[in-house]
């Protein structure tokens, strides 16, 4: 586990496009409660991207770490 999350704070901090996307639409397939928790700082930074792809799926990556772990929900929902 902790080489999946390691990968996915790297894959979403990176500059190109593609590379982000790719790594946000896994995210949102495979994620769970553990998974989620840790990435969360990133995915609400990625809310200001420039890029408005970026944006569109870090959002909808969000709704879903919130759809399958609730409970994390009021940390967070300040920040977003």
């Amino acid at each position: 586990m902790l080489l999946t999350t390691n990968f996915f704070k790297k894959e979403i901090t990176k500059n190109n496009v593609e590379e982000i996307s790719l790594a946000l639409s896994c995210l949102g397939n495979i994620c769970n409660n553990d998974l989620g928790s840790v990435v969360l700082n990133q995915l609400i930074n990625l809310l200001s991207h420039n890029k408005p792809l970026i944006r569109k799926k870090a959002s909808a990556t969000i709704v879903t770490i919130f759809r399958k772990s609730p409970e994390i929900i009021p940390q967070y929902i300040d920040k977003v």
